[in-house]
């Protein structure tokens, strides 16, 4: 009955490891794979984000970079274009070079003319030579949602005044929208809770 008995316990045993093995691949492999699914989801958001700071349109809506002579109506329109281009943007704004908000998707007249120096997201862009992606912050836009920011200086381009920045353009990306990217991914893995 012993060796029955030892033979049971160790039998238990391999089989325990074997399945703590398995789950602790699975969560590395989940975790992993989640990390470059959001790695990649950042770039192509920046990617986006810096086509809309390069339209020679939304150049010319920042004129010289004076907010006095900022074309409101064409900001608009280039703002409500970005933040409907994607699902989990709960925002699109656009500041002065000195990350004073100008103009800001969904309206939120409340953070209009508001200085945003402080925030990861406008010292991030400003010592970028491209797209910044900042830590992760509460929004001041109608919502409030926990967001990262996603955010390029618009230059100017051509003449002497080419490489000047006129201002700031950014998105702000839901954590939520993460969150459920990550939530998805470890379902189809079966990790899900």
């Amino acid at each position: 009955m012993v060796p029955l008995a030892a033979l049971t316990y160790f039998s238990v045993r391999l089989a325990d490891g074997a399945v703590v093995r398995e789950v602790d691949l699975r969560v590395r492999t989940t975790a992993a794979v989640t990390a470059a699914l959001i790695q990649e989801q950042m770039q192509s958001v920046a990617e986006l984000t810096a086509s809309y700071g390069s339209r020679p349109l939304l150049i010319r809506a920042l004129g010289d970079g004076n907010i006095d002579r900022f074309d409101n109506a064409a900001i608009l329109q280039h703002l409500t274009q970005l933040q409907e281009a994607h699902p989990a943007f709960s925002g699109a704004f656009v500041t002065d070079s000195g990350c004073r908000l100008t103009q800001v998707v969904p309206a939120t007249p409340a953070i209009v003319s508001v200085d945003f120096s402080f925030r990861d997201w406008c010292r991030g862009v400003k010592a970028s030579p491209g797209p910044y992606v900042s830590t992760a912050y509460r929004t001041a836009i109608a919502g409030q949602a926990l967001v990262v920011g996603v955010a390029v200086v618009v230059r100017a381009v051509g003449g002497d005044d080419a490489g000047r920045p006129l201002g700031i353009l950014a998105v702000a990306y839901s954590l939520d929208a993460l969150g459920d990217l990550a939530d998805n991914l470890a379902r189809a893995q079966g990790m899900h809770c």
